[in-house]
């Protein structure tokens, strides 16, 4: 087999195992509650509850940019039912100093090792899934995106 061919076939190879293992349109249609992560900053209790889970970090700008609208929809729908956890990567001290700089009103948990990352198949952040009261999911994709609708259908 010359070279030419050889290359090609990893090329493919390469290619299929980044659709298989890293395909963004993967469809998650449940999530395992409660959530196997570490509370660093409040609680959820989301088994039984509509919940928004969240993926972030604090390198991320377009997370950062999402902080704002998070806040609007956790001080909004919290109140109501909605559960919330945002949840990183990062290590405790990261975070923690990260949020003497900047006010995230929502609780906020480690996945240490990105277990739950993974599990989810979220290759990019921020990443954001709305679950219902069973696990199921029921929108997922740029916090940015969810919009009062899909909210108001959570709550219900």
């Amino acid at each position: 087999m010359n070279n030419l061919v050889r290359i090609f076939l990893i090329i493919a190879l390469l290619f299929a195992l980044k659709w298989i293992f890293l395909d963004e349109s993967v469809t998650i249609r449940a999530i395992d509650l409660p959530l196997d992560v570490r509370y660093l900053k409040g609680k959820a209790a989301v088994a039984g509850q509509p919940a928004l889970v969240e993926f972030w970090a604090t390198w991320c700008a377009p997370c950062l940019e999402t902080i704002p609208h998070l806040n609007e929809i956790y001080a909004q729908y919290q109140p109501r039912g909605l559960q919330f956890v945002s949840i990183t990567t990062e290590d405790e001290a990261t975070v923690q100093r990260f949020l003497t700089k900047r006010s995230m009103e929502y609780p906020i948990a480690l996945d240490a090792g990105g277990k739950l990352l993974r599990n989810l198949h979220v290759t990019s952040i921020p990443r954001a899934f709305l679950v219902d009261r069973t696990g199921k999911v029921t929108w997922q994709g740029h916090p940015m995106d969810l919009n009062a609708t899909m909210l108001e259908a959570a709550v219900r």
